[in-house]
């Protein structure tokens, strides 16, 4: 283990957030982090079965995909409010305005939960492939054991997550439209057309920065979230566990002092950075995982 850093176990530093200053923004990240075509650091042993670059290219690609699905759905909930809004401000009919209805959430948490599923499964992949690697065995080799991802208790968590979100979404979008529509009503200077259009671009601007805002947490979260079932699932095998923060861009001070340590897989640290570092001045956009290796292997 001689490429590591090594903590002291017993003293627990990492479970202490007023131990850290965090910082307003994050520094520029120069020893350790991962381009689209390169690994521009050293890594530890731990590490070095990792394809950290076709991560850090699927998970980017997932907020993508994840952001186009959902705002697929977002944008009808916005063009159907923007109208119904309109209607109600020409005819300033204030008991009209608690009829105003978000549509398709059902629609919407459908579509949160595929992109959650497969962010889930693409995370305990990852995991099978690096223990393969520590195995010698071939990536993708045959297991006999259930599939982490397709449990039930997998799914009822996934589905009350994706309608959590969902409601969370659309209940943003309610209280933005009945307070802009009280205010239209008191102050009528624009045709039904000019305050649908209003209403759509105001609803828009939020909706996105919402949807960023959860998608951010949802594709890490989701990932590690796999990451951990699949760590589970060979606790028995598993003896160490190493916190590397390599995929994240820049690094805020909180999850570089972190930087591959090395603690016991039953340390209570396993669980508290299983999914990112909470305590992270980056907050949901933290990309640091969990490393786990097998006994024998460190």
């Amino acid at each position: 283990m001689a490429d590591h850093k090594y903590v002291n176990v017993d003293a627990d530093p990492a479970l202490d957030p007023n131990r850290f200053d965090l910082p307003e923004g994050f520094k520029e990240r120069k020893p350790r982090k991962v381009s689209k075509k390169r690994i521009q650091c050293s890594v530890t042993m731990a590490e070095s079965g990792i394809d950290f670059i076709t991560m850090k290219s699927t998970l980017d690609g997932a907020e993508i995909a994840y952001y186009s699905a959902v705002r697929q759905i977002t944008a009808k909930q916005i063009t159907n409010l923007s109208q119904e809004a309109a209607k109600i401000i020409k005819s300033r009919d204030f008991a009209k305005v608690e009829t105003l209805e978000i549509r398709y959430k059902k629609q919407l948490a459908s579509a949160i939960l595929a992109a959650l599923k497969g962010l889930v499964k693409y995370g305990s992949q990852t995991v099978q492939d690096e223990l393969g690697v520590q195995k010698y065995i071939k990536h993708g080799e045959p297991d006999s054991t259930p599939v982490v991802w397709e449990s039930d208790d997998v799914e009822y968590y996934l589905r009350a997550k994706a309608t959590a979100q969902a409601n969370a979404i659309s209940d943003r979008l309610q209280n933005s439209v009945t307070f802009e529509t009280l205010a239209g009503m008191k102050n009528d200077d624009m045709t039904l057309t000019e305050w649908s259009q209003f209403m759509e671009r105001k609803l828009t601007e939020l909706s996105d920065r919402e949807l960023r805002k959860q998608i951010n947490q949802s594709v890490n979260e989701a990932f590690n979230y796999g990451r951990s079932l699949e760590a589970e699932r060979h606790a028995e095998d598993i003896e160490f566990v190493q916190y590397s923060a390599i995929l994240d861009e820049n690094i805020c001070d909180t999850c570089e002092i972190h930087d591959q340590e090395i603690w016991p897989y039953e340390d209570e640290r396993t669980a508290t950075f299983a999914a990112g570092n909470p305590w992270c001045a980056g907050g949901d956009r933290c990309r640091c995982v969990l490393i786990y290796m097998l006994k024998g292997k460190a």
